[in-house]
């Protein structure tokens, strides 16, 4: 059964996110994965941006494994740090860093099956 999953993130400038966006693009299984994306500067007088991003795979094994890659490359940027850390649902995102410092567990794991949903 086809599935997708929203993301949100948050980076200190957009050249941040073209980095990662990049690199996204040139990864098959990330970029053959994702529906939308969109990255939106909240404020005019900050720097910040926020990443929303949505991935849609035929199950659920390919959509988790798009988003960890999509997740191992925003960590590899230098620069990404903030990113990495406010990147959590879209459902819950609201810019701040999140507490647990680990999101790869807050997003891949028992709490996915959760925010996955059926589409097609």
């Amino acid at each position: 059964m086809p599935v997708q999953l929203s993301l949100s993130a948050r980076a200190e400038c957009a050249f941040d996110v073209n980095c990662i966006l990049s690199e996204m693009f040139e990864d098959d299984v990330v970029s053959y994965c994702i529906l939308h994306y969109e990255m939106k500067t909240p404020q005019a007088y900050l720097p910040d941006v926020h990443f929303h991003v949505t991935f849609a795979a035929a199950d659920l094994e390919r959509l988790r494994d798009a988003v960890r890659r999509f997740m191992d490359i925003a960590r590899d940027q230098a620069e990404a740090f903030r990113f990495v850390q406010t990147l959590t649902f879209s459902d819950e995102f609201d810019g701040e860093i999140n507490a647990d410092g680990d999101s790869e567990a807050r997003i891949l794991g028992d709490r996915l099956y959760g925010k996955v949903k059926a589409c097609g």
